[in-house]
């Protein structure tokens, strides 16, 4: 066999393959188209999503399984629907504008709420397709239940509704800031802000008005927190234009990579309140000193009166006194009483002063 035989041989080798792979080709190709029976029906009509065909009058002209199984209807009372007997809210003006907004369109995705024959309304999203097919024009409906999707998103806004209550209920002032000093959030609370709140996101700490040793003791504070990962607390004061001295407690967190939260809390009443707490005491202390040194002076102040009179009294009873003596006594004892009442008024005005 020469070398062309075997060319020959060859080919026709190869051409008989091709017939086989596109007699295969086609044998599937009809299996696949062949409808209702083929696998394009029978995906449709055993996958999970509803899907329904309607024409412009809004009347169901076919619909898969998942449309009987969802909504609760036989197959023939399916096809004996309308739109309007399943769909909440239906009007004909709604459905007229609906139909030329899908037709200009090519095509909308909506959510819809269907009634189900146990009159249950469950949500849905709808992506409806409008199509032409042999002169006719048709919306096809491929519509998916959204009700596990709103309960999500209903537990998610309701613990975010938790969040904001929680964080509007703290007077902190918030800051999430990077290891540069860049600010990326902020939230007032009920405090004063170091800087105006729209000059805040997107600045950064360097370009404030804060002192700079501050500013260099914060982001030093912060690039610990980010690289141990543990949380630190700073105190300071800070004193603003109108003179007055404001004191914070910062408390900063790790976030991110690369990020941390500052926690800032005004404590100038506390601060001020230790501060008056601290003169009361060293008043007191004061004013407890002078006591102790008054009460000593005091004792001898009037030791001596009292001896005195006491001294007057025992006389008075042992010897008879005559008038001029006793005018005497009595001038003394006047004088001494009125020393005893001068020595009473200077306790008092010392117990009395603040």
């Amino acid at each position: 066999m020469n070398e062309l035989d075997k060319l020959l041989q060859e080919k026709q080798a190869l051409e008989a393959q091709l017939l086989k792979l596109k007699q295969q080709q086609k044998i599937s190709d009809e299996v696949f188209l062949a409808a209702p029976r083929g696998l394009i029906f029978h995906t449709i009509n055993h996958t999970h999503d509803l899907i329904y065909w309607v024409d412009e009058n809004a009347n169901i002209i076919y619909a898969n399984g998942a449309v009987e199984r969802a909504l609760g209807y036989e197959k023939e009372e399916v096809l004996s629907l309308n739109l309007s007997q399943i769909s909440t809210n239906f009007s004909q003006e709604a459905w007229q504008h609906l139909w030329q907004v899908i037709q200009e369109k090519g095509g909308l995705v909506f959510e819809q709420r269907l009634i189900t024959k146990q009159k249950q309304k469950i949500p849905f999203e709808v992506a409806a397709n409008f199509l032409v097919f042999e002169g006719r024009s048709f919306i096809c409906g491929i519509v998916r239940d959204i009700s596990e999707r709103k309960a999500a998103l209903k537990s998610l806004k309701d613990k975010d509704m938790k969040k904001r209550a929680l964080l509007n209920a703290v007077p902190d002032l918030i800051f999430i800031m990077d290891g540069e000093g860049n600010y990326h959030d902020y939230r007032g609370g009920w405090g004063n802000s170091f800087i105006p709140v729209d000059k805040i996101i997107g600045s950064n700490i360097k370009d404030s008005d804060l002192e700079k040793s501050l500013v260099n003791a914060i982001l030093h504070r912060n690039s610990r927190v980010i690289k141990t990962g543990k949380a630190e607390t700073l105190n300071y004061f800070i004193q603003f234009q109108d003179e007055r001295i404001r004191y914070y407690e910062d408390r900063c967190v790790k976030y991110a990579r690369n990020l941390v939260v500052r926690v800032v809390r005004e404590t100038t009443e506390i601060i001020e309140y230790q501060i008056d707490l601290q003169n009361m005491i060293r008043t007191l202390e004061e004013r407890n000193k002078q006591l102790e040194n008054y009460s000593y002076h005091i004792s001898h102040t009037l030791r001596a009166p009292i001896t005195t009179i006491i001294g007057i009294l025992q006389l008075y009873d042992k010897e008879a006194l005559n008038v001029d003596e006793e005018k005497e006594f009595i001038q003394i004892i006047k004088n001494l009483a009125l020393q005893l009442d001068d020595i009473s008024k200077q306790l008092n005005n010392l117990l009395d002063t603040d």
